[in-house]
C-alpha cells in the first residue's frame, strides 16, 4: 500500500509540474526564446523591447513591444507588424498576435 501511495504521489507531482505553468498563465522559457528568434529574424526590427506571452487552450496570445527606425511611415511599420505575425503563425500555429511599435532612438534615456 505504501508503495502505491508513494507512485500516485510521484505521478501527482509530475503532473503538477507540467501544468503549473499554463495553470498560472505562465509561458516556457523555451517557447519565449522561440518566440524572440523568430522575431528577431523579421527585417527592420532594430529591438525587441519587451515580449509577453500566455497560453489558452490551444491559442497563444503574444504581445511584443519592438523598436524600428524612426523614419519609417505607418505604412512600412505596419508592414513590419504583418511579417511578425505571419511568421508566427506560420511557425507556432493558432497565435494572437499584438505588436507595439516605437521608434528606436539612440539617446532614449530610458533604454
Amino acid at each position: 500500500a505504501i508503495v502505491i501511495g508513494l507512485l500516485i504521489m510521484k505521478a501527482s507531482i509530475d503532473i503538477f509540474k507540467e501544468t503549473a505553468v499554463t495553470l498560472t498563465d505562465g509561458y516556457d522559457e523555451e517557447e519565449l526564446t522561440q518566440i524572440q528568434q523568430i522575431i528577431s529574424s523579421v527585417p527592420g526590427i532594430k529591438e525587441i523591447r519587451d515580449i509577453k506571452a500566455r497560453s489558452h487552450g490551444v491559442i497563444s496570445f503574444i504581445d511584443v513591444t519592438i523598436a524600428v527606425n524612426p523614419k519609417l511611415n505607418v505604412i512600412e511599420s505596419h508592414e513590419i507588424s504583418d511579417h511578425i505575425e505571419s511568421k508566427l503563425q506560420a511557425r507556432l500555429g493558432e497565435v494572437e498576435t499584438i505588436v507595439h511599435i516605437e521608434p528606436y532612438l539612440l539617446n532614449d534615456v530610458e533604454r
